[in-house]
């Protein structure tokens, strides 16, 4: 089995209810931690990816403590080929969002016509499909000698196909490729066209069921071209810092800068 086909039978219904580290629930394309992966550890294993695990384990969270340094997850897409080895220490699969090809996103999908992926108005943001009927502008001419009036026929062909389309949409609709992400920390990961992520280094001494770090996030903001571009972050500092962090920033929130975080490791000793 390949991990495209079990993430095919697990999601052939559409998307599921996946538990953030936060306990909430949201339907989305997503396995996440142990609570989702759990259950489907016989089945990775039989997948020809994880065929060469020696040891899965599943996070509960995106960081692990390796000799007493913490250690996050990182995203890699899944390739043909791709094969992870020794220990693996996963925290997700997901499917990626419905990618089009925009070369053919016009294209018929069944009696000549089709419904289009949403498009966004660059603008204003407004979405929109758009349904696209295809016929024969020589139709006319072919119909010509044997009816008296091809136009009215040709437009009744079009206003019952129109009909049908809107009465079967999913029958229509252009459908996107979707890509798997596959999100963790592994001892070695083999793939043809992906660079590999984040490998094990060490001895795991502590899991994510007793953290010994916390992630705190900032805005991180950088001026580009067009303007400036604001990107949320995260760095990660030790549980006994924790107290004391939301103590000092407790009024700047997300706000809080990167250099000001970097300061509050130093002054505590931190190697960052």
């Amino acid at each position: 089995m390949k991990l495209k086909e079990l993430m095919s039978d697990i999601f052939k219904n559409g998307p599921i209810k996946s538990y953030d580290t936060m306990g909430f629930g949201v339907e989305n394309y997503t396995l996440y931690g142990e609570k989702d992966l759990a259950q489907f550890k016989e089945k990775l294993l039989e997948c020809e990816e994880f065929s060469e695990v020696e040891e899965l384990h599943f996070m509960s969270m995106p960081f692990i403590t390796i000799d007493d340094r913490a250690k996050t997850a990182s995203s890699f897409k899944h390739s043909d080929g791709v094969k992870l080895k020794g220990k693996c220490y996963l925290l997700s699969l997901s499917y990626t969002p419905e990618m089009y090809d925009p070369n053919s996103i016009n294209e018929p999908i069944k009696d000549g016509a089709c419904i289009t992926p949403i498009m966004y108005n660059p603008n204003t943001f407004e979405p929109s499909r758009k349904i696209v009927l295809s016929f024969s502008p020589e139709r006319k001419q072919d119909l010509s000698p044997f009816n008296e009036n091809p136009e009215q026929l040709i437009k009744q062909e079009l206003h019952d196909l129109l009909d049908k389309v809107l009465d079967n949409p999913e029958d229509y609709r252009v459908k996107g490729i979707r890509g798997i992400l596959i999100r963790g920390i592994f001892e070695n990961v083999e793939s043809p066209s992906v660079p590999p992520p984040q490998l094990l280094s060490g001895v795991i001494n502590k899991q994510d069921t007793n953290p010994t770090h916390h992630l705190v996030f900032y805005m991180d903001k950088q001026e580009t071209e067009t303007g400036i571009k604001v990107e949320l972050k995260n760095k990660i500092i030790p549980t006994e810092l924790k107290e004391k962090f939301l103590s000092e920033f407790k009024d700047e929130g997300i706000h809080v800068t990167e250099e000001q975080i970097n300061q509050f490791l130093e002054r505590n000793n931190i190697n960052k």
